[in-house]
């Protein structure tokens, strides 16, 4: 008999679905805590302790807490996803808020446009706000649009936007 017969608390297969290996979860004897041992052992219908194995644990039986686990596993894992999106999802929606409440005023949108005005991802995507307007793209003025795109700073850019569009 197997040291860990009578004894076990689960067995799934560890490479599910090729099912070449298990794990057997199985409390010792004397051990007083509730602390389980591990059993790892290759499915080989030759071995003495697998055969011992297969008396208390059907294949089938190792399969279906197989995939019990990997099913809680995977709930367990789409939870602290979700969790953490609505984390990140919260903390934007703040940062949004802030910055709406700052827009409000013309200190606020100083703010802001300082903020926001040497970062070149954001100034990137001003560019490309710029250049899709109806009055920049149908302009025929190559020079216009190559300076928009060297632009440095939106300090630059709402000069080159707004002096274009005559506002």
């Amino acid at each position: 008999m197997a040291e860990f017969s009578n004894k076990i608390h689960s067995v799934t297969f560890m490479d599910y679905p090729k099912n070449t290996m298990v794990e057997v979860l199985w409390k010792p004897e004397g051990v007083e805590s509730e602390a389980l041992a591990p059993w790892h052992m290759e499915v080989d219908f030759t071995q003495q302790n697998f055969q011992d194995l297969l008396q208390e644990f059907s294949l089938d039986k190792i399969e279906e807490s197989t995939i019990a686990k990997i099913n809680g596993e995977t709930a367990h894992f789409q939870t602290l996803v979700e969790e953490k999106v609505n984390s990140l999802r919260s903390e934007w929606e703040a940062q949004a808020d802030h910055h709406n409440q700052q827009v409000m005023d013309g200190k606020g949108l100083l703010e802001l446009v300082a903020d926001y005005g040497r970062d070149k991802d954001f100034t990137f995507a001003v560019k490309i706000a710029i250049l899709e307007d109806p009055v920049i793209s149908k302009s025929k003025d190559k020079d216009l649009k190559m300076r928009i795109r060297t632009a440095k700073t939106l300090w630059d850019l709402f000069s080159i936007y707004f002096n274009t569009k005559d506002v």
